[in-house]
């Protein structure tokens, strides 16, 4: 599937603060924060976004972190800086940025004809969050 987002709040590696020189391909572990598991969007944007990360070494420090706040998903990139068990520390190493989903294609971006499996209605009124 192809997913469309508005990326908003985008924020790059080099101009965080303090923002260690980080370069390792390891791919790193993902968290799922607040995403309605009873909701079948919420579980397809989830997947969508695993699919987008081959699965990472158990000793991996990176972490990904997809936390949706009221139908924002916001993305976080940190390592661990202490071996320690919990409490650990982290480090933000970036890029950091707001992701809001707008429409679900069940093809490959280059198909010309393809269905639409999700599409947001902005002008229609809904009570409860979609994620």
């Amino acid at each position: 599937p192809t997913t469309y987002f508005t990326v908003s709040n985008c924020v790059l590696r080099h101009d965080i603060e303090d923002a260690p020189n980080f370069s390792t391909d390891s791919p790193p572990h993902l968290i799922f924060h607040n995403f309605d598991a009873n909701k079948r969007l919420a579980n397809r944007i989830c997947t969508i976004l695993k699919c987008l990360f081959p699965v990472p070494r158990r000793d991996a420090k990176r972490i990904a972190t997809f936390y949706n706040s009221d139908d924002v998903i916001a993305f976080r990139h940190h390592t661990i800086t202490s071996d320690v068990k919990p409490p650990a520390d982290i480090l933000e190493l970036g890029p950091r940025f707001d992701l809001f989903p707008y429409q679900i294609k069940l093809g490959c971006i280059d198909e010309p004809h393809v269905d639409v499996e999700w599409v947001l209605r902005p002008y229609l009124n809904r009570a409860a969050s979609i994620l």
